[in-house]
């Protein structure tokens, strides 16, 4: 080999690795020009890579971008009123257990029922609201429908 070919070969390493350090440092990679064509490798130096391409990819066809859950559709409100063969007092609850009583209301008060249904301590409650505004559980037992 001629010395001015591995001088001119010489050369082109490092006029490329330059090139691609300058390429490299305004895409977020290396920040510094190497210092001797040692450190740049011969695949890097030998094919040339264009430095802007950015690869998109699609998201799958028939793939949601985000689950989306639909909520239950909220029951429409309704009216029962508290009414029972039992001569005892009837109580709202807390939450449908019966051991979480929050007051008592006389027969006949009008509860608006204002979610559904649930099933608790062997019994079914309505989620009502009374009439001075507590919301609470009471067994479906213990209403009856407010006539039309």
């Amino acid at each position: 080999m001629r010395p001015a070919a591995g001088l001119r070969r010489e050369a082109i390493r490092l006029l490329m690795s330059a090139t691609l350090a300058l390429l490299l440092s305004g895409c977020g990679g290396a920040s510094a020009v190497p210092t001797s064509a040692a450190s740049v490798t011969t695949r890097a130096a030998s094919a040339p890579t264009p430095a802007a391409s950015v690869t998109t990819r699609p998201a799958p066809v028939g793939t949601p971008a985000a689950s989306v859950t639909t909520p239950e559709p909220t029951p429409t409100p309704y009216t029962v009123r508290i009414g029972s063969a039992a001569s005892e007092a009837i109580y709202l609850y807390h939450s449908p257990t019966t051991g979480d009583r929050i007051q008592s209301y006389p027969e006949g008060t009008e509860l608006m029922v204002v979610g559904g249904d649930v099933e608790g301590d062997g019994l079914t409650w309505h989620n009502v609201r009374a009439p001075d505004g507590t919301e609470g559980y009471i067994p479906v037992g213990d209403t009856v429908p407010e006539a039309d």
